[in-house]
C-alpha cells in the first residue's frame, strides 16, 4: 500500500529525497512492537519511548535474531575489543530493560545463561 512508483527520468536530488523519505519510514517489528529509524520504540503504535543509538542497535539485534551473545553486543554495538574488561554491556542492558518495563510489561530481555540474551514477549 505504501509502494510508490518513481518515473524516470528523474532529477538526482529528487531521487535522493525519495530514497531518504522511504528509508526514514522503515521500521523493524517484533510482535506488537516496532522500532523506527528515529530510534522510537512503539507498542501498538500508541505508547513510545526514545532509545539511544546503542540501545536501538541492541533491540534491532534482538528483534532480528532469536539469540544474541553479549560478546556480539560488545564488539558490534559498542565497538570494544573482546578482550577489554568493561561493564558497558551490562549498563546498556540495565537502562534498556528499565525503559522497556516503563513502556510495557509484555516485553523483556532475559539471559538464557551467562553469555546469551533473548527477547521475550507475552500477550
Amino acid at each position: 500500500a505504501n509502494n510508490k512508483i518513481i518515473h524516470s527520468p528523474i532529477n538526482i536530488i529528487d531521487f535522493e529525497k525519495e530514497v531518504f523519505k522511504h528509508a526514514n519510514n522503515m521500521s523493524i517489528k517484533f510482535g506488537c512492537f516496532s522500532l523506527t529509524n528515529q530510534n522510537l520504540l512503539f507498542e501498538n503504535k500508541k505508547q513510545h519511548i526514545y532509545l539511544t543509538e546503542p540501545e536501538a542497535h541492541i533491540i534491532k539485534l534482538l528483534f532480528m535474531n532469536k539469540l544474541v551473545k553479549k560478546d556480539q553486543i560488545k564488539t558490534d554495538v559498542l565497538k570494544l575489543n573482546i578482550t577489554v574488561e568493561s561493564k558497558s554491556v551490562e549498563t546498556h542492558l540495565y537502562r534498556l530493560r528499565k525503559k522497556l518495563s516503563a513502556l510495557s510489561p509484555n516485553i523483556s530481555i532475559v539471559s538464557d545463561n551467562k553469555d546469551n540474551l533473548i527477547i521475550t514477549k507475552t500477550n
